[in-house]
C-alpha cells in the first residue's frame, strides 16, 4: 500500500547534508579544494570508501550546483584561464567516484554552457552528459505534445571499456514535468499529414478512361476499342 509522508517526515528520515565553508575568498582563489576535502571526509564517515569498509547498506546522492559559476567564485566564464581550478576537481571527483558508492551530478550556468571550448573541456572530465533544450524554437516544434522540451544525452559512459556499455535506440528524449516531477521518455511525436496533400491520398489530376468511341481531343487519355 501507498502510505503519503508529510514533507518534514522524508526530511527527518533523510540524511541530507550541504557543504558550507569557512574559506576566506580572495580574487585568485575558489572553493573546490574545500570541496573535494569535504566530500571525501564524508565518503568515510558513512562509510561509502570501498577501500576502507566491506559493508555498504547505502548510496550517496551528490548535487553540485551551478559548477564554474561566480556562486563558487570562479572566474571561468569571464576569463578561461581560471577553467583550470574546475578541471583538477572534476579529476578528482571522478576518481573519487570510482572509489565510493555515490553519485554525482553537476549542473552548470548558461554562461558556461554557452561558451563551447568550456563545455567541451568540462565534458572530457565526465562520465555522463546531458543537455535541456527549452529554447523557443524547440518547444515550437512540440506545441501539441505533452513535452516541454527536449532531453539530448552527448556523452554516455565508458568506464572500463573502450565504448559505451549500452547505445539507448534514440540519443533525442524528451522530458515535462508532471506534480513537481521531471519526467524524462522517450519521444513520441504524432505524425505530420496534410488533408490536401494528392500524394498522400494517391490522386492524380490526370485521368485514364474507357470509352467504345474514338476521340482525338488531346486533353483525354482514353483506351478506343
Amino acid at each position: 500500500m501507498n502510505k503519503l509522508m508529510s514533507s518534514d517526515e522524508i526530511f527527518s528520515s533523510s540524511n541530507i547534508r550541504t557543504f558550507e565553508s569557512n574559506q576566506k575568498i580572495t580574487n585568485e582563489s575558489t572553493l573546490y579544494p574545500n570541496l573535494s576535502k569535504d566530500l571525501t571526509k564524508h565518503i568515510d564517515s558513512i562509510n561509502l570508501n570501498v577501500n576502507k569498509t566491506k559493508e555498504y547498506n547505502n548510496l550517496l546522492r551528490i548535487v553540485i550546483n551551478s559548477a564554474g559559476g561566480l556562486i563558487w567564485n570562479d572566474l571561468c566564464s569571464i576569463n578561461e584561464d581560471f577553467s583550470m581550478e574546475l578541471c583538477k576537481f572534476l579529476i578528482y571527483l571522478r576518481q573519487l567516484m570510482r572509489h565510493s558508492l555515490a553519485v554525482c551530478i553537476i549542473t552548470l550556468p548558461n554562461e558556461v554552457v554557452q561558451n563551447k571550448d568550456l563545455l567541451e573541456k568540462f565534458s572530457h572530465l565526465s562520465d555522463y552528459t546531458f543537455l535541456l533544450d527549452d529554447s523557443s524554437r524547440t518547444t515550437s516544434r512540440l506545441t501539441n505534445t505533452q513535452y516541454d522540451g527536449l532531453f539530448r544525452l552527448t556523452k554516455l559512459p565508458r568506464l572500463n571499456s573502450l565504448s559505451s556499455c549500452f547505445t539507448p535506440e534514440t540519443l533525442d528524449l524528451a522530458f515535462y514535468v508532471k506534480k513537481k516531477r521531471l519526467i524524462v521518455e522517450q519521444m513520441h511525436l504524432p505524425p505530420d499529414i496534410d488533408e490536401n496533400d494528392d500524394s498522400q491520398k494517391g490522386r492524380t489530376n490526370s485521368s485514364v478512361t474507357m470509352s467504345c468511341s474514338s476521340s482525338t481531343s488531346s486533353g483525354s487519355h482514353k483506351l478506343d476499342f
